[in-house]
């Protein structure tokens, strides 16, 4: 009941700050990944993340919005020791992010729908309050952004989001 509290406290407050700076996307990677280094650790999970740009927002925002994703894909995942990889590329006028992982995958009918709060699309065999997306969804809609799952339903979800360009 008080990891569902606090999920719902995070939610409500979720992209509601105003402390922009630059922030290197490296930096809040790497809190994310030290936060949840013993799952990591436990799991012998492979973790690889290519140099990520510099971006104007709120970097324990975007800390929290790392360590929802890459929770996401330590807790869904297959049978496989989990790989995820974090990447970034150059769009027009705003960077491409993606964290993606070997897992499962979610099939297309349901790439939307996760964003939804308690959506979940696994039954009560893994923890979680299902707002894990939706707070990933609004943190960066208020950075101007936006968020979608690529996933054939069948090998692997790969999240991408869009952060405005420095």
């Amino acid at each position: 009941m008080s990891a569902l509290l606090r999920d719902l406290l995070t939610l409500s407050r979720a992209g509601s700050t105003h402390r922009r700076a630059a922030v290197n996307l490296n930096a809040a990677a790497q809190a994310a990944l030290f936060k949840l280094a013993p799952t990591i650790s436990e799991l012998s999970a492979e973790v690889k993340r290519e140099e990520l740009p510099e971006v104007f927002a709120d970097e324990m925002e975007l800390t929290q919005l790392f360590e929802q994703l890459i929770d996401n894909a330590l807790k869904f995942r297959g049978a496989a020791k989990p790989e995820i990889a974090i990447r970034s590329e150059q769009g027009s006028g705003e960077y491409v992010i993606s964290v993606a992982d070997n897992g499962p995958g979610i099939e297309p009918v349901f790439h939307e729908e996760v964003f939804s709060a308690f959506k979940r699309l696994q039954g009560k065999g893994v923890t979680g309050s299902g707002l894990g997306l939706a707070i990933s969804n609004k943190i960066v809609r208020a950075h101007g952004g936006r968020i979608w799952i690529e996933s054939d339903g069948r090998s692997g979800t790969t999240v991408k989001f869009t952060l405005p360009d420095v």
